[in-house]
């Protein structure tokens, strides 16, 4: 079973999973609130908020493999309530997962797409 819960290890294992995409550090994720996303009691990536903003970074060998539409709404659905949607960004190889789910294109800034969702 899938959790999103709070956990110290949370932003660092994020970290981990993000390398992939973003070169980011803890300094760039500080004014983010970081939750971990758990199967079976391990941390297998972690969801970062910030406002109607939402990045979620998976660990490479549980990728393809964790997501769920319970998860989905868990993770979204404080932001639908507090904010009326979500945002968030990805390239061009997280669109079909993106749009999938229900994220629509706003814009392109280089490589980076901007994405947005209402309940």
């Amino acid at each position: 079973m899938i959790e999103i819960t709070e956990d110290k290890n949370a932003a660092r294992i994020g970290l981990i999973a993000l390398r992939d995409s973003f070169h980011c550090t803890l300094e760039d994720i500080k004014t983010y609130e970081v939750k971990a996303i758990k199967k079976e009691n391990t941390i297998i990536g972690s969801v970062f908020y910030k406002g109607p903003e939402v990045h979620v970074a998976i660990l490479n060998k549980y990728r393809r493999k964790w997501i769920s539409k319970r998860i989905i709404r868990e993770i979204l659905c404080p932001l639908f309530i507090q904010y009326g949607y979500a945002v968030t960004m990805g390239f061009e190889k997280d669109r079909d997962f993106l749009e999938r789910i229900g994220f629509k294109e706003q814009f392109k800034i280089n490589d980076v797409i901007h994405y947005r969702i209402m309940p």
